[in-house]
């Protein structure tokens, strides 16, 4: 969209700014828009005052000055002449607006923020001048002091304006000029002070000579004294009189400059939303008479040169003219001193379909419906007694400043102030209708409900309540969206993020049960934003205004049973799907008006970024949660994403989601100070960090003396020193200073990191066997005799060796308990532990990493339960990877296939001579393979699946490509007896290797498939190239029996074939050395592939599925039965596009 013609020649109208600001953030970016916004607090902007904003408040950026060019030397911005600059007036109000909705969640609001920066600066160049002062320098630094002041005290500077400007009533005009002008700049933060404003820019017309506009404005005001406080201004007839004019308070120009017509027709319209007659409120006890209000807000309209009407229960029932008339008035005026549903319901459609225009006025006292909702539209006002003549001409003149003054852009509506929103319009004949009933595709169900339950009704009110609440929750979960209810978070968190939530949420069930004015307001929020996507409940007893009383809802009964919560339930889900089809056209507002568009979001194009940005995880205490908001704020404006538990939304599995952050993250920040030690939810994520060997950096609140794994490292608040700058206790300027600094020596240290990790990878390709291990230690194990092992420990500079002696009983006792056992496991596996480890050796620790080289007798052994070191009683998970002692696999050419096979629970009938009809089918294998062909297939794999097939089509599949990736999930035997009789019976296919005579080599190890075939690795061997990978998931069959065998012989039978593949040259070789769970199992197998694929190495991708299995399945074996053979630093090169492979074939 282009700048209009006229920028820089004159101030731009209140759209042509937004058109010129919307067009300055797609030329220069969001940086750039940031600082614009920033910017915009000073009246005037010098360079060295544009500096010290960015330097401050966009540290990001260093010395790099460009972004401040991109301001000064801007179209929206003018240069004044010997260095200073303006912003367009309305494009400034535009950047207040977004300044404060962009950081509303900030505990000391931005724009204050930045005035006190500019007071500062004011004290600060003063100083620096010693009184020396050029007459322009003075005069930018005193209006520079007036609008810090309105921001910091916006009272005090309202007073002390207002006393100047009854001093200046009588003197020269530059005076009054200078004054008059300086009310612009300071509108913002004394938007309560309308009437003063007005005043200020009556007389300013005045002293320019524009004695219309003068007249106008002054004239609007009444001929009543102004009172601010103690000071009292003189009337404003008083200065039209000593100018020698004549007010024109009912001929104020119209929006385009000219004077409005006489005829009523031209006058402009406002609709007014107010309640009808006389009410007690019942939390203040005021009564309110909204007929009489009426009356005097249509008297100070038509005062103003418009036309109230009044959007009673006449236009309630016509819904056309209703919603046409809050599209096309020239201004809405909400009154909501009572919390009349019916008015929260039509403002919040207002606010959803009017950009601007929409304006918010109240009792000083009334509830605060709507004020966090729409940030500074909101204008008290004093109450009005029946016959305070005074109370209501003030009243009037306040509406009539509001409506003739220069009106800024307070009154956009908080959708539109980030210009993600197009507003709506009308259909023409090229546009879709089918789209605008699409729900959005973010996958969230957001739940609106009061927030408290209604006191009136009693505590059984209340359960109903949370009872259809929770049926709503269900069946949001059974349709796959994920639950966010604002009233279950704090009201900052919810108040924050509610205008996206109703912006893109997928479906929004909204509870309208004894309405709060708040639910109501947000329900007409949603169906003015949307026309479906939108499912209404309430108790049967609830009353719903005449504006509503065509809406389908979802009713249920004020008595509650298991009966009606069936039928609520399947009422439901037969919404929700209906809903999220767009079948149905439920908002009254579209339902009228057929031809309306509804509000869309704008597509924004982003520039790719060459690396991810830095992925932090905050872990605090509560108690320290004031110092970790404000980091977390200055994370996000250096780029960074940040997780931790503010995250967190309502219906989220909180510590399965909170762990899921933390493994996800690049870094784990810990925001520490004495008692971090005391609370266990921080000492656990420490914990978890080290294990999962993130990078951990401390942030101390205070001095400490623990935990060790915080102390010995080294903290990021630090100043240039290196020395430790506690948070606490600092003033608010040191404070804001070392966070920012904290900040950027976070993200400094992440990318260190990642350099120093890219460093140590190799190239694509993975490395030759033998390469060197990033492991920290390296042990063989050898078994020479039943009784002995042998341990070779190179994990320090010097080598040493010990001999351990163990009884072979005790140890095949301990054994064949491990694989069924759940609560005694971590026992067992510290007591094999003590049987086996050399006594002497040092105990593993939280985060180490060990490669074994092992015999084929030691092999056997699970040392991934063996080596992992006790926290207690619990046993945590440790890396471990495997090689086999002694073997040299042959090189061979790297494979460049982008295939995988998955082969899952084969056909066995005709194999097994008591199971001719075949084993019974594997539970669980067809979820396994469904989330690795989706892992391997989103990671770019061609994936061929071969599910419950029999020999002749698994072997055509195995021998009909090259393959990268082989998966086998079936079950296995070891050393299985092949008799005579089995060798003479007839099959598809005669039998690889036919035994000779000796009962011994009548023997095979490998997966039962059907006809009497094992697929072997023999049969892998054949394949066109041998895998870079394979998984072998098998269940051991003991004998001929057909029971699932124990550890000693799985382990054989594991070993057996690991050593014949990782010999004819397979990279990795990964297999369970006892049977677990078919969930647990799949959950490992899933998070491995999803790390491997992404481009871990195989010590990393291994030990994050143990890490993750652990706490996923703490009573299950999972994380400690695969066993991972390969080299730790192996990687699985992406997969080659197909044109590439053919040439490189």
């Amino acid at each position: 969209m282009p700048y209009p013609a006229h920028i820089g020649q004159r101030p731009l109208e209140v759209r042509e700014a937004y058109a010129a600001l919307e067009q300055y953030a797609s030329d220069y970016g969001e940086e750039a828009l940031l600082l614009l916004m920033h910017a915009s607090i000073p009246e005037t902007l010098r360079a060295d005052l544009l500096d010290l904003i960015r330097v401050n408040f966009l540290p990001a950026q260093g010395t790099d000055r460009s972004l401040e060019a991109d301001v000064l030397f801007a179209p929206i911005t003018t240069s004044l002449g010997a260095g200073y600059y303006r912003i367009d007036p309305q494009v400034r109000w535009h950047c207040m607006a977004l300044l404060r909705s962009r950081y509303r969640g900030d505990v000391r609001p931005r724009p204050l923020r930045v005035a006190e920066l500019l007071w500062r600066y004011v004290d600060a160049v003063e100083k620096h001048s010693g009184g020396a002062v050029d007459p322009q320098l003075a005069e930018f630094l005193a209006i520079q002091r007036w609008v810090a002041l309105a921001f910091i005290s916006p009272d005090g500077a309202a007073h002390a304006f207002a006393d100047a400007l009854r001093q200046t009533a009588s003197d020269p005009v530059a005076a009054r000029v200078q004054l008059g002008g300086l009310a612009a700049a300071i509108e913002m933060p004394l938007a309560r002070e309308q009437t003063l404003l007005a005043y200020a820019r009556g007389m300013d017309a005045l002293a320019r000579g524009d004695d219309t506009a003068g007249a106008r404005i002054l004239g609007a005001l009444g001929n009543e004294e102004i009172r601010v406080g103690k000071v009292v201004l003189r009337p404003p007839g008083e200065l039209l009189a000593e100018a020698g004019i004549a007010p024109a308070g009912r001929m104020p120009e119209d929006s385009a400059g000219g004077a409005r017509s006489e005829n009523r027709a031209d006058r402009p319209t406002c609709v007014v939303l107010i309640g009808s007659g006389a009410r007690t409120e019942l939390e203040t006890r005021e009564r309110f008479d909204a007929d009489r209000h009426f009356a005097l807000i249509r008297a100070a309209l038509d005062e103003a040169g418009m036309d109230a009407i009044r959007a009673d229960d006449s236009l309630a029932t016509d819904g056309e003219a209703l919603y046409t008339l809050l599209l096309d008035a020239n201004l809405v005026l909400a009154d909501l001193s009572t919390a009349d549903p019916g008015v929260c319901f039509l403002l919040g459609v207002s606010l959803a379909l009017r950009p601007s225009g929409t304006m918010l006025i109240a009792e000083d006292g009334s509830p605060d419906t709507a004020l966090d909702a729409a940030p500074g539209m909101r204008t008290p006002y004093a109450p009005i007694a029946p016959g305070d003549t005074d109370a209501e001409a003030k009243f009037a003149a306040m509406l009539r400043a509001l409506i003739g003054g220069e009106t800024g852009p307070l009154a956009r509506s908080p959708f539109y102030l980030d210009s993600r929103l197009h507003p709506p319009r009308m259909r023409t004949n090229d546009d879709p209708f089918d789209a605008d009933m699409a729900a959005p595709d973010s996958g969230i169900c957001l739940i609106l409900r009061n927030r408290t339950p209604d006191v009136e009704g009693g505590n059984r009110r209340g359960a109903v309540l949370d009872a259809a609440t929770a049926i709503a929750e269900a069946c949001a979960s059974e349709a796959g969206l994920q639950v966010y209810r604002p009233d279950a978070m704090s009201s900052a968190d919810a108040t924050d993020a509610l205008p996206d939530r109703l912006v893109d949420a997928t479906l929004a069930i909204i509870d309208i049960s004894n309405p709060q004015p708040d639910v109501m307001l947000q329900l007409g929020m949603r169906l003015g934003l949307h026309p479906a996507a939108t499912i209404v409940m309430a108790a049967s007893h609830t009353a719903l205004p005449l504006v509503l009383s065509k809406l389908p809802v979802v009713r249920y009964p004020a008595e509650f049973d298991a009966r009606a919560g069936d039928d609520l339930h399947k009422d439901l889900l037969t919404a929700i799907k209906r809903q999220i089809s767009g079948q149905v056209r439920i908002s009254p507002i579209y339902a009228a008006l057929p031809n309306l568009r509804p509000p869309r979001l704008r597509e924004v194009s982003k520039p790719e970024r060459s690396d991810p940005p830095p992925r932090i995880f905050i872990s605090y205490v509560n108690a320290y949660g004031r110092f970790a908001r404000p980091l977390e704020h200055a994370l996000l404006e250096l780029g960074a994403t940040v997780d931790w538990d503010m995250n967190l939304k309502s219906g989220d599995a909180w510590q399965e989601t909170l762990t899921r952050m933390l493994d996800e993250s690049d870094a784990v920040v810990s925001v520490a100070g004495r008692a971090t030690q005391e609370r266990p939810f921080p000492m656990e994520e420490i914990a978890r960090a080290l294990r999962l060997r993130k990078l951990l950096i401390p942030v101390f609140v205070e001095a400490v003396d623990g935990p060790p794994e915080l102390i010995e490292r080294k903290a990021a608040n630090t100043d240039a020193t290196g020395r430790v700058v506690y948070l606490d206790g600092l003033p608010d300027a040191a404070f804001e200073q070392l966070i920012a600094t904290t900040a950027r020596n976070i993200v400094e240290a992440v990318a260190s990191d990642r350099s120093r990790r890219d460093a140590q990878r190799t190239t694509e390709d993975a490395p030759e066997s033998g390469a060197g291990s990033p492991s920290n230690g390296r042990l063989t194990v050898r078994q020479p005799d039943p009784g002995t092992l042998q341990y070779i420990d190179t994990t320090v500079r010097s080598r040493t060796e010990w001999q351990v002696r163990y009884d072979p009983a005790l140890l095949d006792s301990l054994l064949a308990q491990l694989p069924s056992a759940t609560d005694s496991f971590d026992e067992l596996a510290l007591a094999l532990a003590q049987l086996l480890l050399p006594q002497d050796r040092d105990p593993p620790q939280p985060g180490d990493s060990v490669h074994l080289t092992l015999d084929r007798a030691a092999a056997a052994l699970p040392w991934e339960a063996i080596l992992g070191p006790h926290e207690g009683k619990r046993q945590l998970p440790v890396a471990v990877t495997r090689s086999l002692d002694g073997l040299r696999p042959p090189k061979r050419p790297r494979s460049t296939s982008g295939h995988a096979l998955l082969i899952g629970d084969p056909v066995s009938t005709q194999t097994l001579p008591d199971m001719p009809e075949g084993l019974p089918p594997l539970q669980g294998v067809r979820s396994e393979l469904g989330a690795i062909y989706e892992t391997l297939t989103a990671a770019g794999y061609t994936v061929m699946v071969s599910e419950h097939e029999n020999a002749d089509e698994i072997m055509k599949r195995l021998h009909a490509r090259e393959f990268r990736i082989l998966v086998i999930l079936g079950r296995s035997v070891h050393e299985y007896a092949l008799d005579d009789e089995r060798m003479k019976r007839p099959t598809k296919r005669p039998m690889k290797h036919a035994p000779k005579a000796q009962a011994a080599e009548h023997r095979t190890n490998g997966f039962i498939l059907s006809d009497g075939i094992f697929l072997t690795a023999a049969e892998i061997r054949k394949m066109r190239e041998p895998p870079q990978l394979v998984f072998l998931n098998d269940r051991h069959m003991d004998g001929q029996t057909g029971r699932i065998g124990g550890i000693g012989q799985h382990g054989k039978a594991s070993t057996s074939m690991t050593a014949e593949l990782l010999g004819m040259g397979v990279d990795c070789v990964l297999t369970p050395a006892w049977t677990v769970d078919d969930t647990a199992s799949a959950y490992w197998s899933q998070r491995f592939f999803e790390d491997i694929s992404r481009g871990a190495t195989l010590e990393s991708a291994s030990f994050s599925a143990r890490i993750a299995s652990s706490d996923h399945f703490p009573l299950q074996s999972a994380w400690a039965t695969f066993q991972v053979w390969g080299q730790p630093d192996f990687r699985l090169p992406p997969p080659m596009p197909s044109a590439q492979r053919n040439s490189a074939s």
